[in-house]
């Protein structure tokens, strides 16, 4: 985890903005409805996610759905969380 967090941010010079969950970095990341890690393989295509979060910041939920519509660019533009 750590290769592909902290030191993968450092290797490419963003070490002290991105790649760790603490206070004055950038985190894109999710929070997925298991108990443990080794659980999720069995649960493959079942729709896990709980809540999102974009730079710190949650942007959707399980229960508050992203809207289908973004703004241009985004690469997301037209999808949604479905339940």
């Amino acid at each position: 985890l750590t290769a592909a967090t902290i030191n993968a941010a450092h290797a490419i010079g963003l070490g002290r903005y991105v790649g760790a969950l603490a206070p004055g970095y950038q985190a894109d990341f999710l929070l997925l409805d298991s108990d443990d890690y080794r659980d999720l393989s069995y649960r493959y295509g079942a729709n896990l996610v709980e809540a999102v979060f974009k730079r710190g910041q949650q942007v959707a939920s399980h229960s508050h759905p992203l809207p289908t519509a973004h703004r241009p660019g985004d690469p997301l533009a037209g999808k949604a969380f479905s339940s």
